[in-house]
């Protein structure tokens, strides 16, 4: 056992871990063991199951068609143990539990697909450019009057809600939670995520967090803990939180909302330049033109369920093609002037539903296709893009739907670059099969179908 690793079991006094890593759906998976348990794995080596990725969001088995059968030792790999991000975890053991990322190891087939590896590699893509990415998330969500039990028993109908009138930024609604509410900022701050606002959003019980920018793997590794716990956090308050990106068909989806920003190694903000208007440098310009050339045929990356695709609907505040402008929140990337320290933009098309490596990865990855490429981003759109969508190139438009999706990254050139020709087949292939079970004869998804499989699992 290493010593650095020893140094932060005594530190923690842990008599409990927990090891765990994201699937393909950024469900987090793991389990706990006693300490020594641990120790003693670590000398013959933590071991994880590659396969575990092909499972769906409620543990549906997804095997892509061709790659993957039935027929597989489901053998296990030694995991790498990520020491330098060790977390508590709310509600356990008090003061004697400790949590540590696992990752596979390179050259094993799960480092191939497992989501955390790859956005290191983005993130590596990115450094190798002289660039490091400094993220912070936006999560809404839905938070139900309900439990898993009860909203089966419903049959998913007539569900209630935990605020049951919107309230947007309503420091009354805001009051009338605030037991709730400030329970959900305790659980984060045992888990060591830092938060920048809570507020309640535009709909029934939807509620926004803003996670504060961190630098490189620190930001999704939040973000996949905060979705896993409050989840977690809800069901032990006799409530239902959902993530779901378009559970309600009257009102706006649950979006993911990705600020960020590039620094050198000096610390510098490469994406702030005084001598431009709006703050904008030839780095920033170059990162959202790769965007906007790849961002149509990686969309699965960012809208991985057959659900994804409902939040897309015009005045909906979700884009509907790789447009951009200054301060435009009807186009997928919008550039926020802020100055030497926090001029950056934010990445629109994402649902709740995602997995958080798997949009950054795909973010570092088409921005840094666009530094380098050199290349230029169209005009910024000015007013509502969402008026100007039939005047659009076809090329920056969004497929028009999620099985046109599966075949727009399967078939992508970029994505194969970019991530891999293993990741890009395993990925598609089980986002193919969740189609394939969820469809009917005609090859039409019902919205019942999607609360049923979506609305406690993504």
């Amino acid at each position: 056992m290493s010593a650095q690793i020893r140094r932060v079991l005594d530190a923690a006094k842990a008599e409990y871990v927990t090891c765990g890593y994201a699937d393909l759906n950024g469900d987090l998976r793991g389990h706990l063991v006693g300490r020594k348990t641990f120790e003693a794995s670590l000398k013959s080596g933590l071991s994880l199951i590659p396969e575990i990725m092909v499972l769906g969001v409620n543990d549906q088995i997804h095997i892509p068609q061709g790659y993957l059968s039935f027929d597989l030792p489901f053998s296990d790999e030694k995991a790498v143990l990520a020491a330098s991000n060790a977390r508590r975890l709310p509600d356990y053991p008090a003061g004697k539990d400790l949590f540590f990322f696992l990752d596979f190891p390179e050259g094993g087939s799960g480092s191939l697909w497992a989501p955390r590896q790859i956005y290191g590699r983005a993130e590596d893509r990115m450094r190798a450019l002289g660039f490091s990415p400094v993220v912070g998330a936006e999560y809404e969500f839905r938070v139900y009057a309900e439990t898993e039990q009860t909203a089966r028993a419903k049959d998913y109908k007539n569900l209630e809600m935990a605020m049951v009138r919107a309230g947007y930024m309503n420091i009354t609604r805001q009051s009338q939670g605030i037991e709730f509410l400030s329970g959900l900022l305790d659980m984060c701050k045992t888990l060591d995520i830092d938060v920048a606002s809570l507020h309640w959003e535009h709909g029934e019980g939807m509620l926004e967090i803003a996670l504060s920018h961190k630098k490189g793997i620190h930001a999704p590794d939040n973000s996949l803990l905060f979705k896993a716990f409050a989840k977690v956090y809800a069901d032990r308050h006799g409530h239902l939180a959902s993530f779901m990106a378009k559970p309600r068909l009257d009102e706006d989806g649950s979006s993911q909302h990705v600020h960020l920003s590039l620094v050198s190694a000096n610390g510098r903000n490469v994406f702030y330049d005084a001598k431009d208007a709006d703050g904008m440098s030839q780095v920033q310009r170059y990162f959202i033109g790769g965007v906007q050339k790849l961002l149509p045929e990686l969309m699965l990356m960012v809208a991985p369920n057959p659900n994804s695709w409902r939040r897309f609907v015009a005045d909906a505040f979700a884009p509907l093609a790789a447009t951009w402008g200054i301060e435009n929140r009807s186009t997928s990337v919008r550039v926020i002037p802020g100055g030497r320290r926090s001029q950056r933009l934010e990445f629109r098309p994402a649902g709740a539903d995602t997995n958080a490596y798997l949009v950054q990865a795909c973010l570092l990855g088409m921005g840094a296709w666009g530094i380098e490429r050199k290349l230029e981003p169209l005009k910024p759109i000015e007013k509502s893009a969402y008026l100007r969508q039939s005047r659009l190139p076809k090329s920056i438009k969004f497929p028009t739907g999620f099985k046109q999706a599966i075949s727009a990254f399967r078939g992508s050139k970029a994505a194969r670059e970019l991530f891999g020709d293993d990741f890009v087949e395993m990925y598609a292939g089980t986002r193919q099969a969740q189609f394939d079970e969820l469809a009917d004869k005609r090859g039409r998804i019902s919205h019942a179908a999607e609360l049923k499989t979506f609305l406690a699992g993504a």
